[in-house]
């Protein structure tokens, strides 16, 4: 299989971050979890597609799912990354054949590898700002739990990342990550 280095230590396709299977929220606790869970991790939504990562390098793009493996589906957004900077590799979902990243790993050529979860989406809504991608992984309220919950397919419930974590990525395809938590809508 055909890899393309990113930076040092870090080449693609790569195993990516891929949360445990947490406890799902019920309507009973629903209004809840965000509130406790805020104290010891970042909180985003779980879009309901397929995982990915983008590289931008060299004036092309470059996709992987979350496999191992390349994407091997067209990506109707991809032309607006190429406005990136040179070597910025992206994770976030595919759904409905566009790409919506959730953090940033790599920017300019910097490994943003050992920044925060947090830090990582700030970078990621950041980039999308500037190319006019919609960014869809702000921070979950307790409303926006309230009236997403069970309501649309296009969410599926939370990822929980602890603060203060690193990216790394993972051995295998099947691994799971020790600091990543899915939390799905009961």
């Amino acid at each position: 299989m055909n890899t393309i280095p990113v930076i040092p230590g870090l080449s693609m396709p790569f195993f990516p971050m891929r949360p445990s299977h947490g406890v799902s929220i019920s309507p009973i606790n629903k209004a809840t979890v965000i509130e406790q869970e805020a104290k010891k991790y970042f909180i985003q939504p779980k879009l309901n597609g397929d995982r990915a990562a983008l590289l931008v390098q060299s004036g092309a793009l470059h996709i992987q799912n979350r496999h191992g493996d390349w994407y091997r589906f067209g990506i109707k957004n991809g032309r607006q990354f190429l406005h990136l900077p040179d070597t910025t590799l992206l994770e976030g979902e595919v759904f409905e054949s566009r790409f919506h990243p959730f953090e940033a790993l790599v920017v300019d050529g910097e490994s943003m590898l050992r920044e925060c979860p947090s830090v990582r989406a700030c970078e990621a809504r950041r980039l999308c700002s500037l190319i006019g991608v919609e960014w869809l992984f702000e921070s979950p309220t307790t409303g926006w739990v309230l009236h997403n919950f069970c309501r649309s397919k296009e969410w599926e419930g939370v990822v929980l990342k602890k603060l203060g974590s690193p990216y790394l990525p993972l051995g295998l395809a099947t691994q799971h990550s020790s600091t990543w938590w899915k939390r799905k809508w009961a």
